[in-house]
């Protein structure tokens, strides 16, 4: 605002030609924000720079019109400048119109908190609504750029709730909405899924292929629910995970999604009954439950890995590893190795 009110004053002043110089605000003072949208500044078109800009430009051209005033005691607009400055700065004006109405859409925040491009801006604006919907108003898009643990994340805020993207994948990481409670809509069970579903296929093709689906209500209740996506080959559980919760109406409540390719491995030798036998000689301990089979990584390398809960009394005490393999119990890798969206 402070840097286009004396600009557009001093401009009024010098030229004397009212409109004219409106015609050349028009142009600049928007023009700013529009090449922020188009070229890849690092800056973004927000409705805030916009708003200050434009209020800047509107009290320096006041101002300037004032002292013209002043000075002359008459009326600092003329015959000629109405008809030259005037088509001029109504051009202008529709020009600009038109380009925010159909092709720039500014977004909610101050770009300085920003640090994202245009192109990151956008898909990130499109991800917002395709998770939360239309209705949705986006407050800030913010970069967080990579480390060696994780790529460059975009923070997503709106009047819904959050969103983490990972934008060298294109992918979701995390949704998790402001509202944690049910909102008692009137969709059927079938038709909640849908709405998951609809999510699901649009964001996340990859892990819904070849996945089982669950749909589970959540509290025994009929809403919120829970829609999961888990992936096996050959009885193993790949390292992917997708789910969704989604209320009565349709709302998506949260999401939590691990993106990762289904990792090769080798043809799994013990049975369910021999890694029982195994995981009790090893730790002295009763098997509880069922064991199953997943994929998880040890010293780097993917291995097809029995988890068995083993206990006393009625009581689970230990959830040893046993490689399906070699029959040894191992130690995986920390889960955080290995749920980098860009991992093989």
């Amino acid at each position: 605002m402070l840097l286009f009110l004396p600009a557009c004053f001093f401009l009024v002043v010098s030229t004397r030609w009212p409109l004219a110089s409106l015609a050349i605000i028009s142009v600049t003072v928007p023009g700013v924000e529009l090449t922020q949208a188009a070229l890849p500044l690092g800056r973004a078109c927000t409705y805030s720079d916009l708003t200050l800009n434009c209020l800047g430009a509107a009290l320096g051209f006041t101002a300037g019109l004032v002292v013209l005033w002043v000075k002359s005691r008459r009326s600092p607009f003329f015959h000629r400048d109405f008809r030259l400055g005037g088509v001029a700065a109504g051009s202008a004006l529709l020009v600009m119109l038109a380009l925010f109405q159909g092709a720039v859409t500014p977004v909610e925040g101050a770009s300085e908190a920003l640090g994202v491009t245009p192109a990151q801006d956008r898909w990130a604006r499109e991800a917002a609504v395709g998770v939360f919907g239309e209705h949705t108003r986006v407050a800030q898009v913010q970069l967080r750029p990579a480390t060696p643990d994780e790529p460059v994340v975009i923070d997503v805020t709106t009047d819904e709730g959050f969103l983490n993207l990972s934008w060298a994948a294109r992918k979701i990481l995390a949704v998790d909405s402001f509202d944690r409670q049910d909102d008692g809509g009137t969709l059927s069970s079938a038709q909640a899924k849908a709405a998951g579903e609809r999510v699901a296929n649009r964001w996340f093709a990859e892990e819904v292929k070849d996945s089982e689906v669950t749909w589970d209500p959540l509290g025994g209740g009929n809403g919120p629910y829970s829609l999961s996506y888990r992936r096996y080959h050959h009885g193993v559980l790949m390292p992917m995970r997708l789910d969704i919760t989604v209320t009565s109406s349709g709302r998506i409540m949260a999401i939590t999604v691990r993106s990762m390719k289904d990792p090769d491995l080798p043809k799994p030798v013990l049975d369910r009954k021999e890694v029982q036998r195994r995981a009790e000689d090893l730790t002295k301990l009763k098997v509880m439950g069922e064991p199953f089979l997943l994929a998880e990584r040890v010293k780097g390398v993917w291995r097809p890995l029995w988890l068995v809960n083993v206990g006393e009394n009625g009581e689970a005490r230990e959830a040893p590893r046993i490689d399906a393999v070699t029959g040894e119990q191992v130690q995986p890798d920390p889960v955080m190795d290995q749920a980098l969206p860009s991992d093989s």
